[in-house]
């Protein structure tokens, strides 16, 4: 029956929607009051940088010198190919600025379908404007503001890539175009496919247990 059922998924895409990498963090930004104060010489506050395979990225805060001026999110796109020169990533990005004091007042931004790139300094990042004011963050009983923290979230899902190979998901359920390599598994009540080398592997392993029990 377990047979049947995996028969009848109508695709193995249906578990895994985003099979070039979803990238999802949160970054809890601390004494917010001593970055707004020290703009001047570090305009840019960024998390640590996520990987998923060749892609990479981070994401924070960058604050204009005026003190008039809004806040801006950012999101750094990178690949980790040293060799490849010229690539692009398209991917859908959201923004979330998470309200401390009021869960239900936490704002989204929707960038939609955005492409970045190393042809230039700049295109590797995404600016987001929003409406929060500077002066508005040394406020500590501000609804960003809390303990002199800000807390801000991304959504990245990567559509396409150019330039360089990201390793995707792979439909184990469905035989390899190539027969060689066409070794069924039963596990439990599925059927899979997996590699001629893991099968090996397995086989060589089962052997040495074999033996190290005789």
């Amino acid at each position: 029956m377990g047979a049947k059922q995996s028969q009848e998924r109508k695709s193995y895409l249906d578990d895994y929607p985003d099979p070039l990498g979803r990238f999802t963090s949160i970054y809890n930004i601390e004494n917010i009051s001593s970055i707004v104060a020290s703009r001047h010489q570090k305009s840019v506050t960024t998390a640590k940088w996520f990987v998923k395979m060749n892609i990479h990225f981070t994401h924070g805060i960058w604050m204009p010198v005026e003190r008039g001026a809004p806040l801006f999110l950012v999101v750094y796109c990178g690949v980790l190919c040293p060799e490849v020169k010229n690539w692009r990533v398209k991917a859908n990005v959201k923004f979330i600025l998470h309200d401390l004091n009021d869960v239900q007042n936490s704002v989204e931004y929707h960038c939609g379908n955005v492409w970045f790139d190393n042809y230039t300094h700049e295109k590797p990042v995404i600016y987001q404007d929003t409406n929060i004011s500077l002066d508005s963050l040394l406020n500590d009983s501000f609804g960003y503001v809390k303990d002199n923290m800000m807390r801000m979230a991304t959504d990245i899902r990567v559509l396409e890539v150019e330039g360089f190979h990201q390793p995707t998901v792979v439909n184990y359920r469905v035989p390899p175009a190539d027969p060689f390599y066409k070794q069924l598994c039963k596990f439990s009540d599925e059927e899979i496919y997996i590699n001629k080398a893991v099968s090996l592997q397995l086989d060589t392993a089962e052997n040495i247990n074999y033996f190290s029990r005789s």
